[in-house]
């Protein structure tokens, strides 16, 4: 969690919002310590990373093979209260689905399938 809320405040000071090349731990200040202009932006790890990070947070296992989603213990971090997932292929098949804070917990209030048949799962603990 405390990676992903690192990653997505340091989006806040690059342009467009895209990852640098480097991206390492160092005590936080008012903003990047020291920018490098020739740097490839945005990198292929740094655009999947985000979304390697919250399929994590959320749980999200997806087995387009064998037309199967398992959603396990999804997670927000504090300053997200909804996260919205549209068009997410799992397959042949397009799965959308609406994670929200209630109380200290993460629900899923909303999930629709279309296309391809799909066995989907949710496990909480």
């Amino acid at each position: 969690m405390k990676t992903f809320e690192g990653l997505y405040a340091a989006m806040g000071y690059c342009r467009d919002r895209r990852l640098p090349e480097l991206f390492c731990g160092m005590p936080r200040r008012s903003g990047p310590l020291v920018r490098y202009p020739v740097a490839c932006v945005p990198q292929a790890w740094a655009s999947a990373a985000p979304l390697m990070l919250l399929q994590s947070l959320l749980g999200i296992r997806a087995d387009g093979p064998r037309r199967r989603l398992i959603i396990s213990n999804p997670v927000l971090p504090r300053h997200i209260r909804r996260m919205e997932l549209q068009g997410m292929r799992v397959g042949g098949s397009l799965v959308s689905m609406r994670f929200r804070h209630l109380g200290t917990r993460c629900h899923i209030d909303h999930l629709e399938v279309s296309g391809e048949p799909l066995k989907t799962e949710i496990e909480i603990d």
